[in-house]
């Protein structure tokens, strides 16, 4: 008699885990992420990778301009893991239960699973078990998976399917609830076919630059409350104009727009800050001579510091737009850069300025904040940053030119 398809299954996992130790390694992994519960004190053994899941990989990678900083092995995992052994991070799948076909019921169960997972690596997570921090970690994973099955077709349903299928499985406390966590997919999911359905981002205004999109992941960000902003009825050239004036009174003479969907995105001037956040004297403070590219990218950042002074150097960008800000899991690890074309714009295009400033608007600032301990070292975007967002704009001085107390 045949055997059923899972018992062959169980049979070659038993077989794999008779082989020799030289087709298999044992890995004590300190930190892990199972996606539905942590399994400690497992046994975790490592086995080479399957072509065709790294192939996945790369293409997931790919999407969010993402350098690989993890190593991919087989394993006896449930499904896929998250985990580290020291400064190594690893992804491990069990090549038996993770099913790549193009058809079948769990092909975008297991692509949110393991898009989850690269969001853990990519964002450079400690997968803390402090509770605050860790459900944090795991929303900004599940933030990430959100925005993969978009991007790679999956439906709104799809893209919720492998957490509809856990209401038996226990979790650590230190997970978030399964509400909370289909609620942070599903938003990306659909903020991300808003602004595919709404808006070209494969090409630049003709009257101005554009603001990468999604937004590269800030270190720290905070959406201004509008009695700051509006007085009454208000236009997006009346909303440019109050940024405007209140970076003048701070200090930051030189910024430029940027082009995001139906706004505009303010860009400061990068600037030397010292530890606690404060700018630094002129001389010292505006030391980087960059001007805006023609497309808001960090690449065009890292490169510039890549030759600059020691020290912490901070960006700050207000976007102003009637959609979901959405930012990425991008490394920021980058160690090579592109050609830019620097021509940024130093006022509003006419497409915009007189669009009403509504209800369903926000103005968002989005703050990056990059080290250099030595001359040495790699230029690092600290993620999260050492100050919230609200501490950086009345460290900057601008909170206080807005009016804020």
């Amino acid at each position: 008699m045949t055997k059923p398809a899972w018992t062959l299954r169980v049979i070659l996992v038993f077989g794999i885990l008779a082989l020799p130790s030289s087709a298999q390694d044992l890995l004590n992994l300190n930190t892990q992420c199972d996606y539905f519960t942590d399994l400690p004190g497992q046994q975790t053994y490592e086995f080479p990778p399957d072509t065709k899941v790294e192939g996945l990989i790369r293409q997931i990678l790919n999407l969010v301009d993402a350098e690989k900083n993890f190593e991919v092995r087989a394993s006896n995992v449930p499904l896929v893991t998250s985990g580290s052994v020291g400064n190594r991070r690893f992804l491990l799948y069990n090549q038996f239960q993770f099913w790549t076909e193009s058809t079948g019921p769990m092909k975008w169960a297991n692509i949110a699973i393991l898009a989850h997972q690269i969001g853990h690596n990519v964002s450079k997570h400690v997968l803390s078990q402090d509770p605050t921090k860790r459900r944090e970690e795991e929303l900004e994973a599940d933030r990430f998976s959100g925005y993969v099955l978009y991007k790679l077709g999956s439906s709104i349903q799809q893209a919720a399917s492998a957490l509809e299928m856990s209401s038996t499985v226990k979790r650590p406390d230190y997970y978030p609830s399964k509400s909370s966590r289909i609620d942070a997919i599903l938003s990306v999911w659909k903020a991300a076919k808003f602004v595919a359905d709404n808006y070209d981002t494969s090409s630049a205004d003709d009257e101005i630059p554009r603001f990468e999109w999604p937004a590269p992941k800030p270190s720290a960000y905070m959406t201004l409350p509008r009695s700051l902003l509006v007085h009454g009825p208000s236009f997006i050239f009346q909303i440019a104009s109050t940024l405007e004036n209140a970076l003048e009174k701070a200090g930051y003479s030189e910024r430029s727009y940027y082009s995001v969907p139906d706004g505009f995105a303010l860009v400061s001037r990068i600037e030397q800050i010292t530890q606690t956040g404060e700018p630094k004297m002129p001389y010292e403070r505006w030391s980087i001579d960059l001007k805006p590219p023609h497309v808001f990218s960090l690449r065009s950042y890292f490169s510039s510091l890549f030759t600059a002074t020691p020290g912490k150097y901070r960006v700050i960008a207000f976007v102003v737009t009637p959609h979901p800000v959405i930012t990425t899991g991008e490394s920021p690890d980058f160690t090579t850069s592109k050609d830019w074309l620097w021509s940024g714009s130093n006022k509003l295009p006419t497409s915009i300025r007189n669009l009403r400033f509504s209800d369903e608007y926000s103005c968002t600032a989005l703050i990056y904040e990059f080290d250099r301990a030595t001359s040495d070292s790699a230029v690092t975007l600290r993620v999260p940053g050492s100050l919230t967002g609200k501490m950086h704009l009345e460290k900057a001085a601008i909170w206080q030119a807005l009016g804020g107390s």
